[in-house]
């Protein structure tokens, strides 16, 4: 059966291209050509016929078992790539730019599955009624919110805005007091009235522009706290800056309350006319930008950023910096100056990093005249911080030539932590100071083990709400660990129950990793050989840090990792212990932790002990 225009033009998207055949046909490169993304603005790399008629039509995987075609360019890059996964029709469909993924539709059980990825951003959404519109939001971060909820104020579209609201049964996921889940919802029930108003007074049009969105230090209430299921974290409210399109006028509007379900960030409130304070909740008022700004910030949003530790990352870091030297300069005294002051800074540290001496230079250069006009200010802190941050990697970076050298850099690592927390006890930057200085205690013996839980210790009392807080506090539950039941139970990654709690009478080998780890096929072929020489003494589970648990379960498979693999979306079985990257613990038979800190290199002594 051949393929043609007429017959896509005929079927949806994602519903194949004929269901009776009996495997994959093989399109044309013009017919991949015409298939463009169901979902409005995404970025892809465009085709006009021309650019079809150089492209050729690949096998995926391979000639021999093809599961789909791949449409690749003169240059031999990626432009589309359709997919039929255990199915006789195309479900799964990739949009690429610049050789790199950046979008993706699949057919799914609740219904069609759209993927922003790459440089279109981290979004996942499912239409359920087959209209094309998002329904249900699986993941959408706080910036991806705020653009929503821009458009739907520029269209007028409530349903968008539903989509996006935080409904009852989430919030009952989380684990929150059914009071507060109440009020919660109540507050959501109130957001179309808001988005109304919003929509009235912003008069905003298609000539409209979103800017930027300003957001704050999230607020983290930790589970245990509340005897819930997932950690509580929040945005009190954020600003939206947008270019109206009339009258060279820039205004600010209030996105209210989001909190995070999972993957996603959910509104409570609805957006709502006006500017808010930082950390504070909804005040009125318009925040008026210079024209020079405002066209400054719009040139700067529409860039796309390269891929992290490019060159061409590098070069995008200082020519952002540039414009935003130019902004500050502009809001001489105005209210919004310090938030365009951190972006600079921390776009001069992102160019330093890559090797941009001269960003470095400009970096010490500011937080030297922050400090002489705003001495012991949050934002001198700010500055400081970066500073101290960037000095730190560089003298990382010199001494990886000098081994013996390192040890001394640690060592002034450490004391400059102390330091920058004695000088600013109260600003969020301590937060992290006192988690980066409890990293580095753990590696400093049992002393140093001392010193890190007294650091994660004051971030859980004098930071409750900080984002560090609750890993802080499972920190201090991991060094603790060893002679206690190893407390982890959630679901695998093929959707089973586990509780290690239930694994009595068998030693455990418990495995933190991400597909981050590049060394994770080598950690997954020393545990499967573990598991083999001890077969019924000694169990492997395994705790993935992933986000995406497609992702996950593939990275499992291709590293051939043994044992059952329990995954949260949220990071929380990580957060429970501290954990942020790849670990090993050892649990023995009465179900209780023997090695908190285990090396699996060293580890078969220890194991060959915990299973007699």
């Amino acid at each position: 059966m051949t393929i043609t225009t007429r017959v896509l033009a005929t079927l949806t998207l994602l519903a194949g291209f004929g269901s009776a055949l009996a495997a994959p046909p093989v399109p044309r490169a013009d017919e991949m050509a015409a298939v463009q993304p169901k979902q409005p603005g995404v970025a892809v790399t465009p085709l006009a016929p021309a650019d079809a008629a150089r492209c050729r039509v690949v096998p995926y995987p391979d000639a021999a078992n093809p599961v789909g075609y791949i449409l690749a360019d003169a240059n031999n890059k990626p432009v589309r790539r359709f997919l039929a996964v255990g199915a006789k029709t195309y479900n799964i469909l990739s949009f690429y730019r610049d050789g790199q993924e950046v979008y993706r539709e699949t057919d799914v059980p609740t219904g069609k599955q759209y993927r922003w990825l790459g440089a279109n951003g981290s979004k996942v959404g499912v239409d359920t009624d087959g209209n094309g519109s998002i329904d249900v939001w699986e993941a959408i971060s706080p910036e991806e919110v705020s653009k929503e909820v821009f458009d739907a104020l520029v269209r007028n579209d409530r349903a968008k805005l539903q989509s996006l609201l935080v409904t009852q049964k989430e919030l009952q996921a989380i684990g929150l007091p059914a009071a507060q889940v109440q009020a919660l919802v109540a507050r959501s029930a109130k957001a179309v009235e808001r988005f109304q108003t919003a929509v009235a007074e912003l008069k905003l049009t298609e000539k409209s522009k979103w800017v930027h969105v300003e957001l704050w230090t999230p607020e983290t209430t930790p589970a245990d706290e509340f005897q819930g299921r997932t950690d509580f974290v929040r945005h009190r409210n954020a600003g939206i800056l947008v270019d109206t399109g009339a009258d060279n006028r820039a205004v600010t509007f209030q996105l209210g309350e989001i909190v995070q379900v999972g993957r996603a960030w959910k509104l409570v409130d609805g957006p709502l006319p006006g500017a808010p304070a930082a950390d504070a909740g909804p005040v009125g008022g318009s925040v008026e930008f210079p024209k020079e700004v405002q066209d400054a910030l719009v040139k700067m949003q529409g860039v796309p950023v390269p891929a992290y530790g490019t060159p061409e990352y590098t070069k995008y870091q200082v020519e952002r910096a540039a414009v935003l030297a130019a902004v500050v300069t502009k809001l001489q005294g105005h209210e919004q100056q310090s938030v365009f002051i951190k972006q600079l800074l921390d776009a001069y540290v992102a160019a330093a990093e890559g090797g941009d001496a001269d960003s470095g230079k400009q970096l010490v250069a500011w937080q030297a005249q922050i400090d002489k006009v705003a001495k012991g200010s949050p934002l001198a802190g700010f500055a400081a911080f970066r500073v101290l941050g960037l000095e730190y990697t560089t003298k990382l970076v010199a001494a990886s030539t000098k081994p013996k050298e390192i040890g001394d850099v640690q060592t002034w690592w450490r004391e400059s932590l102390s330091a920058f927390i004695k000088s600013y006890p109260a600003i969020d930057e301590t937060a992290e100071a006192h988690y980066r200085l409890a990293l580095a205690e753990e590696q400093n013996g049992a002393k140093g083990e001392t010193e890190a839980k007294a650091n994660y210790a004051a971030i859980v009392k004098t930071f409750p709400t900080h984002q560090l807080a609750a890993q802080a506090a499972g920190s201090i539950r991991r060094l603790d660990s060893e002679g206690q039941a190893l407390a982890l139970a959630g679901t695998t990654l093929d959707g089973k129950p586990l509780n290690l709690a239930q694994l009595g009478g068998t030693a455990t080998i418990v495995y933190f990793w991400g597909s981050f780890h590049g060394g994770l096929k080598a950690d997954a072929k020393e545990l499967a050989a573990l598991e083999a020489k001890y077969a019924g003494k000694l169990k492997v589970v395994t705790v993935c840090l992933d986000a995406d648990a497609k992702a996950a379960t593939q990275a499992a498979r291709d590293a051939g990792l043994p044992g059952a693999h329990l995954f949260s979306p949220d990071g929380s079985l990580g957060t429970q212990y501290g954990i942020i990257g790849t670990h090993l613990m050892l649990v023995g038979k009465d179900g209780k932790v023997a090695n908190k800190n285990a090396q699996l290199a060293f580890a078969a002594e220890e194991i060959e002990k915990l299973v007699k």
